[in-house]
This record gives structure tokens, C-alpha cells and sequence, in this order.
């Protein structure tokens, strides 16, 4: 969204295509590290910022899965989408962020949307009463905990390391809370249940022995992957996201990228605005020197 600003502003007729705007942020529940905003929905956020960019004239066209990207002729370039439509561009800002890693665990596939979720501010409130499995011990982990404690009964924390990352000030309120269980070193082996998720097998990493804990969901929170499937095979990519040098430019003339998607080895919303814009601000200078030169 801030990269589609930026180009506005400078008058570069930009097109947002995205199989949905939002992303991760859209999933955050309170965002209180916003420069400006004391405190801020991620849904709030995305729509706001949607908003300016349609006020200044921005298209976005959603439900545009891309499915590749081409350098043709003239240095143009070809952006095709999974329905079929193409689009032709001058230049492109890749800022498709990224999606949550899955759980290399029996009955992962099986049991999702069935009780097994990566969206805890879309699905807390499903789980009022029940008792549920967080997996992953960062910030994630404990912001999708932080969501579930009003509706929760009971809430297993479990981490593969034995030591949890997430922020000293979210780990007391959640010990404070009652309802929170730590368990370190758990390796989860299996998901099961019926139609439904009714529980959860994992393996102590230090003494190699097997628990069982009854369950009625399951919030995965261990990471991401950067959405790079389009483009895998055109940009350099280093430690599965597109490399960029400082100015945002990838390995292709005319691709730039920004965001989680990238290499950056911070993802934080504030910096992904940041390198948006930078994009932009870049992406302008390269068109212009091409009209220049024609």
C-alpha cells in the first residue's frame, strides 16, 4: 500500500494486483509500535491505508493470484494472474510478503480450518471455553496467545527450543493470567481427532518421552515463508526471499522488491512502509531515465 502511495504521488499510474490486500498485518490484532498511533488494529491499518491510496487514484484489484512474471520486448513487463489476465507494466515493485510455515506433523494437512488455524484474531473467539495448543514460543506465539486468553479455557504453550523469545512484558501477562501452560523442548508429532481437532501428541526433546494433550484447536505460529513461487525463477533469491541491495533493486532491472518478501533480516510493518516508499522513489527514477532514453 505504501509503495502503490508513493507511485501515485508521483504520477506513475500504479496497479496494486493481490490475491488479498492485508497479509500478515491484516491478522494483528493491536499494533502498538505504529510511529504516531498509540494503538491500531492491523485490519484498521490496512484499511486506512487502502483508502488513501484509492483517494489518490490508485487501482487495486484483489483475488489477482500472480502466477509469473516476464521481461519482454522493450523492456516491459508481462504480469499474468492464475484467472488468466495479464498486465503490462514499465516497472514492478514485488512486495508479497509472506505466509506462515506449516507444521511438519502428522494430520497437519487433514485437520485444517478443522480446528487447526494460523489466524488467531480471526478465530479466537471459535474456541470460547475450549482448551487449545499454541505452537511456536516467539512474539507470534504470544500475541496469538495474548488474543486467545478471553476465550480460552485453557491455553498449552509449546516450544520446539528450550527457550521462549517472545517479549519479557507479554510472557508476564500471560503467566499472571491463570490460563497459560509453558512447555519447552516439544516437538509436535501428531494432530488428531475425528472431523474435528481433538488433541495433540508430542515428543520431549530432552528425554525423548511422548505426551498427549486433549484439545479442541491448534494455532500454529512458527515463522513464515517469503511468497516468492512467481518469481523463484526470474530474481535472485537468497535464503528463500528475493535478495535487494540497499536502493531495493533486485538481480532484474525494472523488479523491485520490498517488505517481508525480501531478504531484510527485520520484519517489522514500520520497516516494510519504509522500504515501500524507498521502492517507489527508486522505481520512478528507473522509468524516467527509460523515457529518457527513448
Amino acid at each position: 500500500m505504501t509503495a502503490a502511495i508513493y507511485c501515485a504521488r508521483k504520477k506513475n499510474d500504479p496497479v496494486v494486483l493481490a490475491d488479498e490486500v492485508g497479509g500478515q498485518t491484516a491478522a494483528t490484532s493491536e499494533i502498538h509500535n505504529y510511529p504516531g498511533i498509540m494503538s491500531i488494529s492491523g485490519i484498521k491499518l490496512i484499511d486506512d491505508m487502502k483508502k488513501q491510496a484509492e483517494s489518490l487514484g490508485v487501482e487495486i484489484k484483489e483475488k489477482k493470484k500472480i502466477i509469473s512474471i516476464k521481461k519482454t520486448e522493450g523492456n516491459i513487463f508481462e504480469v499474468s494472474s492464475e484467472d488468466g489476465s495479464v498486465f503490462w507494466s514499465k516497472s514492478v515493485i514485488i512486495a508479497s510478503g509472506k505466509k506462515p510455515r506449516k507444521l511438519k506433523a502428522k494430520g497437519n494437512d487433514q485437520f485444517d480450518n478443522k480446528g487447526l488455524t494460523y489466524c488467531s484474531i480471526c478465530d479466537a473467539p471459535l474456541f470460547t471455553g475450549k482448551d487449545v495448543v499454541v505452537v511456536g514460543g516467539g512474539n507470534a506465539g504470544f500475541e496469538a496467545t495474548i488474543d486467545l486468553l478471553k476465550y480460552a479455557n485453557k491455553i498449552y504453550i509449546l516450544e520446539f527450543t528450550d527457550v521462549f523469545r517472545g517479549d519479557a512484558v507479554s510472557r508476564d501477562l500471560l503467566e499472571k493470567s491463570g490460563k497459560v501452560e509453558f512447555i519447552a523442548n516439544a516437538e509436535v508429532l501428531e494432530v488428531f481427532g475425528d472431523n474435528f481437532v481433538g488433541g495433540v501428541k508430542y515428543k520431549n526433546r530432552q528425554d525423548m518421552s511422548e505426551h498427549t494433550l486433549k484439545v479442541e484447536g491448534v494455532f500454529v505460529q512458527i515463522g513464515s515463508v517469503a511468497n516468492i513461487d512467481f518469481v523463484k525463477d526470474l530474481v535472485k533469491i537468497n535464503r528463500g526471499a528475493i535478495e535487494t541491495n540497499k536502493k531495493c533493486e533486485t538481480s532484474v532491472e525494472g523488479i523491485f522488491a520490498a517488505g517481508d518478501v525480501t531478504d531484510s533480516p527485520y520484519w517489522q510493518i514500520v520497516i516494510a512502509c519504509g522500504e515501500g516508499a524507498k521502492a517507489a522513489l527508486v522505481a520512478d527514477e528507473y522509468i524516467n531515465k527509460m523515457n529518457d532514453n527513448k
